[in-house]
């Protein structure tokens, strides 16, 4: 949970790493999450801001003496680059071959139900339309169902149906813009709301609560953005996921209904920048972690 305290020391960190990259898209945007993080993390080592909207410009003459990497963008784009610095030898946070994996939604769910952990019910749909018709009708019959993309963020690719036929022209449509498979999921009623624990190291740094005009509540901005206590089921839960995630930095979403608690997905590059005041102080959260790098 996020706690005020005092700044860590330049001599508590002095024998942190001296140079770091630190990937994120939209620099020229000048946002406010990435200036805040990269200013407190520029408090203590030299900090090479890579963005991955523009991959050519990258010298790599400048990564020389970098041993560290900090992966805070979400995009394929990103990936790459965080696997290309990885096979230089760089160490990198969160892993891409790990991160890939966790942000695979089909997976996550096959995961879930291995170890127990509460999620809706998902089917893997075909890539031919004649199977995914008799499939759409048959997990229709539990109800109502959302159609999502294995990959994707901010809820791209993601839409709900109530009938075969919507079903289908959802499918359809999502197929002209991804080559990603589709997974079909059980629809679960959350009050237009959803519950995300970020978790850096093991621990639970924040909780929040999102609540949204329509039930897709998925960082668009249009969100209202809470902070909220945990109780023992979802730090039960936070913590049952992290396990299973293979993520130094995870993103949690839970939502609720009937006061039962169900693991939606896993962000393995979550946002830091959902209450601004909190924003330094996760900084510094990264900070610590980076600690536990050091050769």
């Amino acid at each position: 949970m996020i706690k005020r305290g005092a700044a860590v020391s330049s001599e508590k960190l002095k024998n942190y790493f001296d140079r770091i990259a630190y990937i994120v898209d939209y620099v020229d945007d000048k946002r406010d999450e990435d200036n805040l993080i990269i200013k407190e993390l520029k408090k203590y080592f030299d900090v090479k801001v890579i963005d991955p909207a523009f991959p050519g410009v990258l010298d790599r003459s400048e990564l020389l003496n970098i041993k560290l990497v900090l992966n805070q963008s979400p995009t394929i784009q990103g990936l790459e680059i965080a696997k290309e610095l990885r096979e230089f030898g760089l160490k990198v946070i969160n892993d891409p071959k790990t991160l890939y994996f966790s942000e695979d939604k089909w997976l996550f769910y096959l995961k879930c139900k291995k170890y127990g952990i509460a999620t809706p019910e998902t089917i893997l749909l075909s890539d031919r339309l004649v199977e995914v018709k008799k499939e759409l009708k048959c997990f229709l019959e539990g109800g109502g169902i959302v159609i999502k993309s294995t990959y994707g963020y901010q809820g791209e690719f993601v839409s709900r149906a109530n009938s075969v036929k919507e079903g289908l022209e959802i499918y359809k449509k999502f197929l002209k813009k991804t080559n990603d498979p589709l997974i079909a999921q059980r629809f679960i009623l959350n009050s237009k709301e959803t519950i995300r624990v970020t978790m850096i190291d093991k621990k639970i740094e924040q909780i929040i609560l999102k609540k949204g005009p329509s039930w897709k509540v998925c960082g668009s901005g249009m969100e209202r953005i809470t902070r909220m206590r945990a109780n023992k089921k979802i730090k039960k839960m936070s913590h049952d996921v992290y396990d299973i995630i293979d993520q130094k930095i995870t993103g949690i979403d839970i939502i609720e209904n009937d006061n039962e608690y169900y693991a939606l997905e896993v962000n393995g590059v979550p946002s830091l920048s959902f209450i601004k005041k909190d924003i330094p102080v996760l900084a510094r959260k990264l900070i610590k972690l980076i600690n536990k790098y050091k050769e």
